[in-house]
């Protein structure tokens, strides 16, 4: 077997659950391939027949919140070590959302692609908590990946290459109507806690 003839399916099955940990930190390592794919491809797989949905989801939604939490992690490693402010263009802009939107940041973040990482990292790196993290962090995370993969299981082999950019709008639509509920949700709790 050469390296031609393997197939995205046959990389499924040989590494199965485990692999299904792995893949969501493919886009951490560098390899310019969005989170938003391979959620959905391990959804598709699912939907193949594969892996049984609801563990195939569990091992997705693990592996991308860990990925979150190695990336504050760093940020704060990286506190500890750089005393003086990273120039990165992307970093300050992260820092920038922090200290406009404060710890919310972390839940809006999730919905942005190239901040997803990026704001968990500045948060740590200003020594934000990690009951912040979770608090803020995981029911986005929890709603983006339920949103992906389930879009995978239903939707992915539909797709072809000229939908997809309906599709991505019509993703876009929903991630905007999260992010409207996320906002109500937050003015209601704070109203609750002024009362």
């Amino acid at each position: 077997m050469d390296i031609e003839s393997i197939s995205v399916e046959d990389l499924y099955e040989t590494f199965g659950y485990a692999g299904l940990l792995v893949y969501g930190w493919i886009g951490f390592a560098g390899l310019p391939l969005p989170n938003e794919l391979i959620v959905m491809t391990n959804g598709y797989m699912a939907s193949r027949g594969l892996f049984q949905p609801s563990l195939a989801f569990l091992c997705t939604y693990i592996s991308i919140v860990t990925v979150l939490y190695v990336s504050f992690t760093v940020g704060r490693l990286m506190s500890n070590i750089y005393s003086r402010p990273l120039k990165n263009k992307q970093f300050q802009q992260s820092q920038e959302k922090l200290l406009k939107y404060g710890k919310k940041a972390l839940a809006l973040s999730v919905f942005i692609p190239g901040f997803r990482l990026l704001i968990p990292c500045a948060a740590g790196y200003s020594q934000f908590n990690y009951s912040d993290l979770v608090k803020y962090s995981l029911i986005p995370n929890f709603i983006w990946t339920s949103f992906y993969f389930t879009a995978g299981f239903f939707f992915f082999e539909r797709l072809q290459p000229e939908e997809w950019q309906a599709s991505f709008f019509m993703i876009g639509a929903a991630i905007v109507l999260c992010f409207l509920l996320f906002r109500l949700l937050f003015k209601k709790v704070k109203m609750r806690q002024y009362e």
